[in-house]
């Protein structure tokens, strides 16, 4: 899995490409504890090139999402393709996650 990250008028804008697995899930903690570290809490997470996300990469977006809340700030994952919605409906975790179609319309909502 690889990232992107860019930061702009406090707002993270976290870019995920490739399968959200096991693997991808280690580099992701890092990347989590490193923005919380820097007091980091208004994330757009874009989805727009990620192929396939198992339940551990669920398990991550779901900790993130609730360590965001839980530090006053806001998650919102932008660009979803089809297929990740649907894997992350079917594990009936959908209604937890905010969702925009893109990162200008979440910008508007943090």
């Amino acid at each position: 899995m690889n990232f992107t990250t860019k930061i702009e008028g406090g707002i993270v804008y976290l870019g995920l490409s490739g399968e959200f697995s096991i693997e991808g899930s280690l580099e992701f903690k890092k990347i989590k504890k490193d923005l919380f570290k820097r007091q980091f809490n208004k994330i757009v997470l874009n989805l727009a090139e990620l192929e396939f996300i198992s339940s551990v990469g669920i398990r991550e977006l779901l900790q993130i999402n609730k360590e965001t809340q839980d530090d006053g700030g806001k998650m919102i994952m932008v660009s979803m393709p089809y297929l990740i919605q649907n894997i992350i409906d079917s594990a009936g975790l959908i209604s937890l996650f905010e969702i925009c179609d893109n990162e200008e319309d979440a910008a508007s909502l943090l």
